[in-house]
């Protein structure tokens, strides 16, 4: 499964006659930096891509509708709330795109949202293992068929 835990979302699912490979993250963004370890480095980091960038529901949009809706004054307040623990806005850069057009949006958001903005290395090495393997217990869960996770099993190490 190409996903992370994820607010420990992955509890309670069940394999049946399958055993499941799961990367040992936190979050979708660990994945894409290659550990929870890198991401753990960099606190305080709103993270896009270009899909996040096209995605419905991305921040800009979600902006632009809070101030729509609740009008200027308060939704920068309700916005600064919610972006109050970050710094800066990063676009991470797997080299799986061009960058040119989603740089430019990228800075734009994050002046707009009073963030430094941030280019930063991603890496898809991650999922490369995942979809090849080999599959190091430090690096990723394996749930054996006809097992529960649990939320013990979603911790991580190290």
């Amino acid at each position: 499964m190409a996903m992370g835990y994820c607010g420990n979302a992955l509890t309670g699912i069940h394999s049946r006659n399958l055993e499941l490979i799961i990367p040992r993250v936190d979050d979708c963004i660990s994945l894409l930096l290659g550990s929870y370890k890198v991401k753990a480095k960099t606190l305080g980091t709103y993270y896009m891509t270009e899909g996040w960038l096209k995605g419905e529901r991305n921040i800009w949009r979600e902006y632009e509708y809070t101030i729509e809706k609740y009008g200027e004054d308060t939704g920068e307040m309700i916005f600064e709330t919610m972006l109050g623990h970050y710094d800066t806005l990063a676009l991470l850069d797997s080299g799986s795109y061009d960058l040119s057009a989603a740089e430019e949006e990228a800075k734009q958001i994050a002046k707009a949202l009073q963030l430094e903005y941030a280019l930063m290395r991603g890496t898809l090495d991650y999922l490369k293992k995942l979809f090849s393997g080999p599959w190091s217990e430090d690096s990723f869960l394996t749930v054996p068929p006809r097992s529960t996770i649990s939320e013990a099993d979603l911790a991580l190490h190290g």
